[in-house]
């Protein structure tokens, strides 16, 4: 399938997702809990799920640091960082964001390091996802989500698996070594980077999803002060819904991650247009991130950054 054909296919299946979970709810009782909602915890909240892509933010460039020894400014790969979402909004699995920030950074450095820096954040985050999903669905007692547990637990081994090897050092034998080096990878120990991509990779991972899945809470409080009655359970479901993300099925997990939250929530006794309404107020945090990005990227093209390789720090890829 091409890539063209791959995009309207994902967008289809969130379109088919909204229209299933759309004529499950009532949509009125959406609408009365989006007008009493308690905007005094939700505009606080979705400034939050705003405000949180900085942790991201910060992740990526301290990678760029241990990994690929590139020195970029706090507040630059911030900026950069949110720029980059509205690359990220319109393309498949967000990859546009990746790609952005790879050639955004400058031709002063290795190109290869820098998506080996944004391959490893990817993957770090899949894992913290999986992780939070996997604790999140243990907590829930709901039966046939036993298997859904062990799922998350056994993607998040393999992902990170996959992130360990990309940073260990490549046994310098033959086809192994040459294929290493096309790819820009070191064949020398880099204890430095596995260390990185532990504490920033997946320690900030888990910081920026874990902090998204509490603003998530609060917004549920928002929409329907009764439905948290027993937050763990809430916080549970939100952190298996949130799942769909690592899973790009549809584009940002649009209409996954609202009918699985919607289901989710009714298995627990609780109404499913309050997970709806909770879930639109996230998806407006979402575009307000993009909007925000939309003028980063504006003022980036009035300014010129430069990265800095550091040679006092030499890269240890691999």
């Amino acid at each position: 399938m091409s890539g063209r054909a791959a995009t309207v296919a994902r967008w289809l299946v969130a379109v088919a997702a909204l229209a299933v979970l759309v004529s499950l709810v009532d949509l009125n009782t959406v609408r009365t809990r989006l007008s009493g909602t308690d905007f005094g915890l939700a505009l606080p909240a979705i400034a939050g799920l705003v405000l949180v892509h900085v942790v991201a933010a910060t992740a990526w460039r301290r990678l760029l640091r241990h990994v690929a020894g590139v020195s970029l400014a706090w507040i630059a790969a911030v900026r950069l960082y949110y720029a980059a979402q509205v690359f990220g909004t319109v393309t498949p699995a967000n990859v546009g964001a990746d790609v952005y920030r790879v050639l955004a950074v400058g031709t002063g450095a290795d190109r290869s390091r820098l998506a080996q820096v944004v391959l490893l954040q990817r993957l770090t985050s899949v894992v913290a996802i999986a992780c939070l999903a996997a604790a999140g669905g243990a907590a829930l007692p709901i039966a046939w989500l036993r298997p859904f547990v062990l799922a998350a637990v056994a993607l998040g081994g393999a992902v990170g698996v996959l992130a360990v090897a990309i940073v260990r050092p490549v046994p310098a034998v033959g086809w192994l070594e040459r294929l290493a080096r096309r790819l820009g990878w070191s064949t020398q120990p880099a204890p430095r980077p596995l260390r990185s991509v532990i504490q920033d990779g997946l320690g900030l991972g888990l910081v920026f999803h874990g902090a998204s899945l509490l603003l998530g809470l609060v917004l549920v409080r928002a929409v329907d002060a009764d439905a948290l009655a027993q937050p763990v359970l809430v916080l549970g479901a939100l952190a298996v819904a949130r799942l769909s993300l690592a899973v790009p099925i549809s584009p940002n997990g649009i209409g996954i991650q609202e009918g699985l939250l919607a289901v989710l929530f009714v298995q627990l006794g609780l109404p499913a247009e309050t997970a709806l309404a909770a879930a639109l107020l996230n998806r407006l945090g979402f575009l307000i991130t993009a909007a925000v990005g939309a003028v980063a990227l504006a003022a980036q093209g009035q300014t010129r950054q430069a990265t800095v390789a550091l040679p006092s720090r030499p890269a240890a890829r691999g």
